[in-house]
């Protein structure tokens, strides 16, 4: 499974070319806050926020036009390292079953 899905990672590429460039001109504001150990040198908070100017939005006649889009994301590891227990599922299916079932 693990081959599998670094083979579909594989696949994703980066934006180039007018799609890269179209972004960076559409941020307003963003700020990275990485917060790590400082005996371990692991990561403890990442916090991502940007700012982006709204897309036009076309033949979307019911929506209020957007001035911009706010992106926040934050994660915060409280143990890192630490052994994790996740019990099975009841009706956990294998990979298998899954890719048969469409």
């Amino acid at each position: 499974m693990a081959d599998r899905a670094g083979a579909e990672a594989a696949r994703i590429e980066g934006l180039r070319g007018a799609r890269a460039e179209d972004l960076e001109k559409s941020v307003r504001s963003g700020s990275v806050e990485l917060l790590i150990g400082t005996d371990d040198r692991l990561l403890r908070r990442l916090s991502v926020d940007l700012e982006l100017d709204a897309p036009e939005v076309h033949g979307a006649t019911s929506l209020p036009k957007l001035d911009s889009v706010r992106i926040g994301f934050d994660l915060a590891l409280s143990r890192p390292n630490a052994p994790v227990r996740a019990p099975t599922p009841p009706d956990a299916r294998s990979l298998e079953e899954l890719d048969a079932s469409g």
